[in-house]
């Protein structure tokens, strides 16, 4: 199965940068946000896909995150 959206998070002590991507298109573009449990809903809830099953979320995290 292909996916609409992939959400790559590298989630970090204080910040997390994700990289939200079209498959389809490669378009791509960077965010970054302080780290905190509703922040990280709130990208995950505004940028999944409905339904959410067609977003892969991809995360990369360090000793210290």
């Amino acid at each position: 199965m292909g996916y609409e959206k992939i959400i790559a998070l590298d989630l970090g002590k204080f910040k997390t940068v994700a990289c939200l991507m079209d498959p389809a298109t490669r378009e791509h573009r960077f965010d970054t946000l302080a780290m905190s449990p509703a922040n990280l809903h709130e990208l995950l809830a505004t940028e999944a896909t409905l339904p959410p099953r067609h977003t892969l979320v991809v995360v990369e995290t360090c000793d210290t995150a």
